[in-house]
């Protein structure tokens, strides 16, 4: 479940990465992105399938958050097991956001929509 303080950090996330002051990175497990604030690692994972995973297998883990200290500790963690609830649409959200930074996928649109306006 998201609490008051995981719904600021993500706001605060989503922020930061929409204005290029947080950048994130593409973590060696599929899917996975994170970044660094300050000394901590923040990650976001979500599973992407066609929908029928979860009917096969309906408690994996389909979207998650996180939280790891400077000795590499995992000191908190957020994850839902349904596509259907707000704190899973939330995270998809951040992920994302995490994914596009991570590709540049926006400095490169700008990139091809400058080309084409000249």
């Amino acid at each position: 479940m998201i609490t008051n303080k995981h719904e600021q950090i993500i706001s605060d996330l989503l922020q930061a990465t929409s204005e290029g002051k947080i950048e994130w990175q593409a973590s060696q497990v599929e899917n996975e992105f994170y970044t660094m604030v300050g000394d901590y690692r923040i990650s976001i994972y979500k599973l992407l399938d066609d929908g029928a995973f979860q009917v096969v297998f309906p408690d994996t883990v389909c979207a998650e958050m996180s939280f790891i200290d400077s000795n590499g500790d995992t000191f908190d963690h957020i994850s839902t097991t349904t596509t259907k609830s707000a704190d899973y649409q939330r995270l998809s959200q951040l992920h994302d956001a995490a994914r596009r930074s991570s590709t540049g996928a926006d400095k490169k649109l700008n990139d091809i929509i400058s080309i084409l306006q000249k």
